[in-house]
């Protein structure tokens, strides 16, 4: 628009010029009296000027042009700092007017990412997620499982929900020992059989230990612990009602040793009686008088059958007698009547070398030794095999 005005302002100056000297007479010329330049268009440091003055009495118009000016207006373009995903621009000037650059803006390279530490994946400017140290924030627990007997354990450990990394290592724990069950009775004891009873591991039901449940042998008898604590002795028929007597050979987890003095003094109900093997002595007066008594077995580690231990069973008519026996009392058999049969399980020769009391036999029936090579009758008569 600019540089249209001046294009039109010369040809309107040439016509208001020519109108002037129309008004006049020909060949006479108007005594301009000019005012004042008037600036018509301030020169810049782009485009020049224009001032204009005019003639007081007619329409006379005269212009000049004003250079371009050396002065700009100098502004500051900012600083851009470049970012993380965009570069950036140095501080520069230039003119407000003319534009011309003093100080070009030079772009700078983008910068590192930021972030709050090195646990942050995320950059603070821009959506970058880096693969950043994991700060193990969340943890998961490895739970600790107890050693078996068949399966080893674990202790307690950690891990890292986020990264699986292991925080807290768990350590194997090796397999312990057996857990011992009590005593668990498999076939129980009767009066004359043995019974079976076994341990085993609480954790995995594996056997560990066996044994034999000793037959009851009769229930109710009274006994004694031994002077020395190692065993007992049976001193009484107590409450037991059996009249087929068995003497077990443990009471109390300790042997039975003893069938003690008058234990059994006259109970006449009683009509057998079987003495263990783990009797050693069978006392003074046990069995005297047990008129209904007809059999007796003596076991093997009886050593003694003392005075008067069977007299006057006068029903008695068959005996075993182990043959660890080296004293028979005095009496021992006395009044056996009906006593018909002495088995004896040693040799002849060994029952002769028995020290016998006096009067051990006397008054018994016509009885016969039977030992493991011959026989003996009551009046010596030896026949062997």
């Amino acid at each position: 628009m600019k540089r249209l005005f001046l294009l039109i302002l010369p040809l309107c100056l040439l016509l208001t010029l020519g109108a002037c000297g129309n008004n006049q007479p020909d060949n006479s010329a108007c005594e301009h009296i000019l005012g004042d330049w008037v600036v018509e268009k301030a020169a810049t440091c782009k485009d020049e000027g224009l001032l204009t003055r005019s003639c007081t009495k007619c329409s006379y118009m005269e212009a000049t042009k004003i250079e371009k000016t050396n002065d700009h207006i100098e502004v500051t373009d900012p600083e851009v700092p470049a970012t993380c995903d965009k570069t950036g621009l140095s501080e520069g000037k230039h003119c407000a007017v003319c534009e011309k650059v003093f100080v070009a803006q030079q772009e700078t390279p983008v910068v590192a990412h930021t972030y709050d530490d090195k646990y942050d994946e995320s950059c603070n400017v821009c959506d970058h997620i880096r693969d950043a140290e994991c700060a193990h924030k969340e943890t998961e627990v490895l739970e600790a499982k107890a050693a078996t007997c068949t399966e080893n354990g674990l202790t307690e450990g950690s891990k890292c929900k986020k990264c699986g990394e292991i925080l807290v290592a768990q350590t194997v724990l090796p397999v312990i020992d057996h857990i011992e069950s009590g005593w668990i009775v498999d076939i129980d004891a009767t009066k004359t059989e043995d019974g079976k009873k076994h341990t085993e591991c609480t954790v995995c039901g594996v056997q560990m230990a066996e044994d034999i449940i000793p037959a009851t042998g009769s229930i109710g008898l009274q006994y004694e612990l031994n002077n020395d604590k190692k065993g007992y002795r049976v001193t009484g028929i107590g409450t037991c009602t059996d009249t087929d007597i068995l003497i077990p050979d443990i009471y109390n987890n300790l042997p039975v040793t003893n069938i003690y003095h008058r234990a059994f003094y006259e109970c006449t109900n009683l009509t057998s009686v079987v003495i263990p093997d783990s009797v050693t002595t069978i006392s003074t007066w046990a069995f005297y008088c047990c008129n209904n008594l007809t059999s007796v077995t003596i076991g093997d580690s009886v050593t003694t059958i003392d005075d008067y231990a069977f007299a006057g069973c006068s029903k008695l008519t068959s005996m075993t007698i182990g043959n660890s026996v080296t004293t028979i009392g005095i009496s021992a058999f006395t009044d056996c009547t009906r006593l018909v049969s002495i088995t004896y399980q040693g040799t002849i020769a060994q029952w002769e070398n028995i020290t016998k009391g006096v009067y051990w036999n006397s008054y018994t029936g016509t009885y016969t030794i039977y030992c493991t090579d011959g026989k003996i009758a009551k009046d010596g008569t030896v026949t062997y095999n």
